[in-house]
């Protein structure tokens, strides 16, 4: 737990100095004001992209390891530097926070700490994320990757985080902690908008903030030792739409600073995982708001050029396609392109596993779309069905709630828009989770979304007409979310391996394994009892041998191709 708390504050910290650079940088490019005003959360969060866009530039020529990190530690310096000498290094302070405030981040910083040094519970980490970080650890970007496993042609970029921040070179283990740095942000960003909403500042951003908080843990406790993708997903989406609601009161129309660095934050969301694509409808909406300023539309689709670069290049490398697993888009005859037939095949079994895990894909993907939704939605649990059914019904409860608030003159024209295009964007997310890869995993992000910016108005509503029983509310909301927060620390707590975290976190698992030759060298297959997962060691390790491959040449570096 003692490293664990000292490289995610590292972390937190060095997010936060190219954070401080990239707003700044996003100002003078866009000539956009109101630097002071962004939300430390939203500092971090963008400091993530600026992070994440450099690990995949690096991971072009070189490995992601200790030259690498000197390199953004020598950049944090400079900024730091930089800061210091025009503005002073300023961080917002808590020290005010009544017993009430502490109690709640004390809690939500002890929850991080506890559930990030445990067993990396995702069973995807298993299969592929831990050994795509080991890659980035030891090799640039690899020709063919993914012939020898598909899974590694997914090119996330938080990967590309997960291993700038691995600290591997050390020798003591693979940290995987960048997850727990972005829960603990949003956890903090969250209890300060329940704090600001205690307080007596009831706007709409603090109460999503609010309901998001006990959902954090409730949904992704588990998965904060993990470095999978589906967390940063999750959590970027939550800590953008609140941000967005934050804009309500004080829209400026053209060159709005908040809206670039959002317009930044949701671009690189897709590079971490493509089921976020529907978050680019909020890009083309504020991209839509500077039509009157040609200008600002052409810097913002250039930014999101910059900003995709190193990701494409990646894909192209590791797969010949220019998004994988997407066999539509074929543009280039690489000899270490994946065969055609081989994508498309990973894109149906995805669809088919989503769908209902464990059956023939071809029989899953026959079914009648109300006939496999019946049998989805009856293998869910009950808090599962109970999520699906509040996401199914919230485009009533939200409509209900505008038109009763706007006929009370309670929302103005701007607070319609910027609340219309922020649930349409997780409506439209919802219903592209459902026809394309309806895991519940993946879809938590949008469905819990969607629940939360139903019930916004009637609770805004409710907090106005409160009068002075409105101070006796937030009370009992905040002893409420203090008593969640205490009860998963203690249900989350793991004593039996306390000794055994109190100074490093536990590693990843190691399973057995067996030797496999990939074309005339040797590598790791997982055996029959490891269920398709290899882990980070041994490397390289796959989950099962793929015949069709061979290497390009005599070293791992050279890549792999089709025979």
């Amino acid at each position: 737990m003692i490293a664990a708390a000292i490289l995610i504050a590292l972390i937190l910290l060095v997010s936060w100095l190219y954070g401080r650079a990239a707003i700044h940088g996003l100002g003078r490019l866009f000539n956009a004001t109101g630097e002071k005003d962004i939300r430390p959360s939203i500092v971090i969060l963008i400091g993530f992209c600026a992070l994440i866009f450099i690990g995949q530039l690096f991971s072009l020529v070189m490995p992601l390891g200790l030259a690498a990190i000197l390199i953004v530690a020598a950049g944090g310096i400079a900024i730091a530097w930089l800061l210091n000498r025009s503005s002073g290094l300023k961080i917002a302070s808590i020290a005010r926070l009544p017993a009430l405030g502490w109690s709640l981040f004390v809690l939500v910083g002890l929850a991080v700490l506890e559930n990030s040094t445990h067993v990396p519970a995702n069973p995807d980490t298993g299969i592929y994320h831990a050994q795509a970080i080991h890659w980035l650890e030891v090799y640039p970007a690899v020709p063919g990757l993914g012939n020898l496993h598909t899974r590694l042609a997914f090119n996330s970029s938080w990967l590309a985080l997960n291993a700038l921040f691995s600290f591997s070179f050390l020798g003591l283990r693979s940290f995987h902690l960048v997850s727990a740095a972005l829960t603990l942000t949003a956890g903090i960003d969250f209890a300060r908008g329940a704090m600001e909403w205690y307080r007596g500042q009831a706007t709409i951003a603090n109460i999503l903030r609010t309901i998001f908080l006990p959902l954090v843990f409730f949904v992704l406790g588990s998965q904060l030792s993990s470095p999978g993708t589906d967390l940063p997903v999750i959590l970027t989406l939550w800590i953008g739409l609140t941000a967005w609601l934050d804009a309500l009161p004080e829209v400026k129309g053209n060159n709005s600073l908040r809206e670039i660095i959002l317009f930044a934050i949701v671009v690189t969301l897709v590079t971490v995982k493509l089921s976020a694509a529907p978050v680019l409808f909020l890009a083309a909406w504020i991209g839509l708001r500077n039509l009157k300023n040609p200008g600002t539309v052409l810097k913002l689709a250039g930014l999101a050029g910059v900003i995709l670069l190193p990701w494409i290049v990646r894909n192209i490398i590791l797969s010949g396609y220019l998004i994988y697993p997407l066999p539509g888009i074929d543009w280039f005859n690489f000899d270490w392109k994946i065969p055609q037939e081989v994508a498309r095949t990973e894109v149906l079994t995805i669809q088919a596993w989503a769908r209902d895990p464990g059956s023939a894909v071809e029989e899953v993907l026959a079914k009648p779309f109300l006939s496999w939704l019946q049998l989805w939605f009856i293998e869910k649990t009950a808090n599962q069905k109970l999520i699906v059914l509040g996401a199914a019904v919230s485009p009533v409860i939200f409509a209900l709630g505008l038109a009763i608030g706007h006929q009370a003159k309670k929302l103005g024209q701007e607070r319609l828009a910027n609340l219309v295009s922020g649930f349409l964007t997780v409506l439209l997310g919802a219903v592209y989770w459902l026809f394309t890869a309806p895991d519940i995993r993946f879809g938590y992000g949008f469905l819990l979304a969607l629940t939360g910016m139903a019930v916004l108005p009637w609770t805004a509503l409710m907090d106005i007409h409160a009068g002075a029983s409105a101070k006796i509310f937030r009370s009992i909301l905040m002893v409420g979310l203090i008593a969640y927060q205490l009860f998963f620390l203690v249900q989350s707590f793991e004593a039996q391996s306390i000794g055994q975290r109190l100074v490093l976190p536990v590693d990843y698992p190691q399973l057995p394994s067996e030797p496999c030759l990939v074309g005339e060298s040797q590598a790791w297959c997982a055996a029959p009892e490891a269920w398709t997962q290899c882990w980070y060691e041994p490397f390289p390790c796959i989950p099962t041998l793929n015949d069709w491959a061979e290497t390009r040449g005599e070293d791992w570096r050279d890549g792999f191709r089709p025979k």
